[in-house]
């Protein structure tokens, strides 16, 4: 019979670095081969759980009563419908979010449904009573063994009834528009069309009754009030009377009174005679400069020349013509020029006469005038004087003339909107209307078979697959080589598979011993012993430490047919115990009391002196030695007689395999680390746990060698390919 061998997937033919290892570590936590692997070992168990869970589903669609849902849909119409000219007196519902969203919240309130199950005699049904399967499968069981009920009370029926209500209605607005759409659950369908046409009906009608009740309710209000605001209208316009009387105002209209009037004119009045007063002053200021001057009145103004002195001048003039050709003809002495001088003279005086009577004339002006600006001047001063004794009081007429207004204004517009108010009761329309009203369901909205299915089938796959997950998350130990890999940062090297104890002949008889060779181990053996062949090839004498996190890994075995396997490749190899805590190997060759390693380190002995030579192809062996159980065993790592006895070692042998104790019970094993060339860390397959070896990982790696890389031990070669 042919036996079946599995591959052994992650062993590298090349022994990579830690470092090329952390380099290389890939990022992708997931892949198709991981998940393939995920559901090969797990598939049954996702499977499993749902197929429970859409059993589940499809019992839950036989149990559960059936269910049909009547919709019914309402408009909420922003538009205001103006009837009249008057603004109403409860506004429109309106356009804004928060209106719209509040006519879903009136929807569901209980004063409507209390008037839906009224109308349609919902309270007499238990439907709305036992709102739940389970209480109705709990009232049929009462029933059926007899067991008597408490008695519900009137108050705890009705808030039943309303609570089963509401958990049957739902209302929503659709998206952003205007429209509410009412659902109602029932296990009738007719029932369920009836209540949501019903509540629709019921919402419009109760529109119409707030906006008739705000009307008769504000036009009530405004007759009330107009009583009194006419009484303070005539009481306010009466102390407005009274006043004017007892301060003697009198009004002509224009916001003015009679005394305002009378200041106005003497005031026109005395700027008028203030100007000629003026004016008289200054041509009497001409006169008399006129009268002085040497000319005759030849530099008066012309305002103040009369026809006689311009014929005077005239006549001046031509006398002083003919005086001037006279002297030029006869001389200033003939009686020609004297008496044309006499006439000169005479002229000259007659001028003079007539500018004084001019001048007297304009003096008699100024001085009317001037007395009658001083007696305009009085009066006004007096009328000045009587408006400022009355300046308060009409200062609080004026006070009393706004209230008396305000009191007016207020009175008409309340008469104003009383009658529109009382116009408007007999013209209120509700602000929505029935777009579609609902219909009886032909067929039932609830149990939806397909979706209670697919849901169920999808929530138990979902349910299979966290169960299978968390199942992998809780499995103690390491188990897929992309857990090493990612991890840890190391590579898997070996993967051993589990072989009976009986088998493995630990101390001499050996798997890969002919006669009693199991291929399945002896190739794995062969494979792990690969990646270290080239280190062994370029330097002889190297060192290869096998160790493990925690003790009962199976370091010991490994570390024995692996180097079986070196010295059938033809090479000198050694084996060394040097676990001073658990020597199984010493023990396993009955050398418990032979001198060892430990002797030769604490004696300053030759170590070859101990080896227990092998014969051809086959391993020599250096027990651990007779003073493992001294208390300075441990001591004799920590100095130099270690890597002499290394040393000394590396020239008589090609490969020394060191057996060493377990890197987390104690600092012997990362001691150690330090004299060997490479190492491999064995890991008992899905039982040691993750943070142990990492402890163990990263105590390695802060060693100088080369960190060969993880051997899973113990491996079921069957399950291992179901992990990626």
């Amino acid at each position: 019979m042919t036996e079946r061998h599995y591959p052994l997937p992650g062993i590298p033919q090349v022994m990579p670095s830690y470092r090329d290892v952390q380099a290389d570590r890939p990022d992708v936590l997931f892949s198709v081969e991981a998940a393939r692997h995920f559901l090969a070992r797990r598939g049954r168990l996702v499977l499993a759980v749902a197929c429970f869970c859409t059993a589940l589903a499809g019992l839950a669609i036989l149990v559960v009563p059936k269910t049909y849902t009547g919709v019914a849909v309402l408009i909420v119409d922003p538009r205001t419908q103006k009837v009249a000219a008057a603004e109403s007196v409860l506004s429109g519902i309106g356009s804004d979010v928060a209106a719209v969203e509040s006519q879903v919240e009136v929807l569901e309130s209980s004063t409507l449904a209390k008037r839906v199950v009224a109308t349609l005699g919902l309270d007499r049904s238990g439907e709305l009573i036992e709102r739940s399967m389970v209480s109705m499968a709990m009232s049929s069981v009462r029933e059926r063994l007899g067991i008597a009920t408490a008695p519900i009370s009137v108050e705890d029926r009705a808030q039943r009834i309303l609570a089963g209500f509401g958990e049957r209605l739902h209302v929503r607005r659709r998206g952003l528009t205007y429209v509410l759409e009412i659902t109602y659950d029932s296990g009738s369908a007719h029932t369920a069309a009836e209540v949501a046409n019903a509540l629709a009906t019921a919402y419009l009608a109760d529109q119409q009754a707030v906006k008739l009740d705000a009307a008769k309710g504000a036009a009530g209000m405004l007759d009330a009030r107009l009583d009194d605001l006419r009484k303070r209208a005539r009481d306010a316009e009466r102390a407005v009377s009274t006043f004017k009387n007892q301060n003697d105002i009198v009004d002509i209209g224009a916001g003015l009174t009679l005394l305002d009037r009378e200041v106005a004119e003497q005031s026109q009045q005395l700027a008028q005679v203030r100007a000629r007063s003026t004016e008289a002053s200054a041509r009497l200021d001409q006169a008399k400069r006129a009268m002085a001057s040497a000319d005759g009145g030849g530099t008066l103004a012309e305002s103040l020349q009369s026809t006689v002195v311009t014929n005077l001048r005239n006549q001046y003039a031509q006398i002083g013509a003919q005086l001037a050709e006279l002297r030029n003809n006869l001389g200033p002495r003939h009686p020609a020029v004297s008496t044309a001088e006499a006439q000169s003279r005479n002229v000259a005086t007659q001028i003079q006469a007539e500018i004084a009577r001019l001048t007297k004339g304009l003096r008699n002006e100024f001085e009317s005038a001037n007395s009658r600006e001083r007696t305009l001047t009085s009066q006004l001063d007096r009328l000045k004087r009587q408006a400022g004794q009355i300046g308060q009081a009409r200062v609080r007429l004026a006070e009393l003339e706004r209230e008396a207004q305000a009191s007016k204004v207020i009175l008409e517009q309340y008469l104003v909107r009383q009658k529109e108010t009382s116009e408007q009761q007999g013209l209120q329309s509700a602000d929505a209307r029935i777009l579609t009203p609902a219909a009886a369901p032909l067929k039932a909205s609830s149990p939806k078979t397909m979706l209670l299915l697919g849901l169920g089938l999808i929530g138990g796959l979902g349910l299979g697959l966290g169960t299978a997950a968390a199942t992998d998350a809780m499995a103690p130990g390491l188990r897929a080589s992309g857990d090493v890999q990612r991890g840890l940062g190391v590579p898997l090297i070996g993967v051993l598979p589990r072989v009976p104890s009986a088998q493995l002949g630990l101390g001499g008889v050996r798997l890969i011993s002919d006669g009693r060779q199991d291929t399945r181990f002896s190739d794995a053996i062969r494979m792990l012993a690969l990646p270290f062949s080239a280190g062994v090839q370029t330097q002889a004498g190297s060192t290869l430490l096998v160790t493990s996190a925690v003790a009962g890994e199976g370091k010991s075995t490994v570390a024995e047919h692996l180097a079986e396997a070196f010295a059938r490749q033809g090479r000198n190899v050694l084996l060394v115990d040097i676990d001073t805590r658990n020597p199984r190997l010493t023990r396993a060759r009955q050398a418990m009391n032979s001198p060892g390693l430990l002797d030769a380190l604490g004696r300053s002995f030759d170590p070859g002196r101990f080896i227990h030579q092998g014969t051809l192809n086959s391993v020599s062996f250096l027990p651990v030695g007779m003073a493992r159980n001294d208390l300075e065993a441990t001591e004799l790592f920590f100095g130099p007689a270690l890597g002499r006895a290394i040393a000394d070692l590396r020239r008589r042998f090609d490969l020394i395999v060191l057996d060493g104790p377990s890197l987390l019970q104690g600092v012997e094993g990362k001691l150690l680390l330090s004299h060997a060339d490479q190492s491999a860390l064995v890991v008992a397959w899905g039982q040691t746990s993750r943070g142990n070896v990492r402890t163990a990982v990263d105590l390695m790696s802060d060693a100088p060698g080369n960190i060969g890389g993880i051997v899973f031990n113990k491996v079921d070669t069957k399950a291992f390919h179901r992990y990626a």
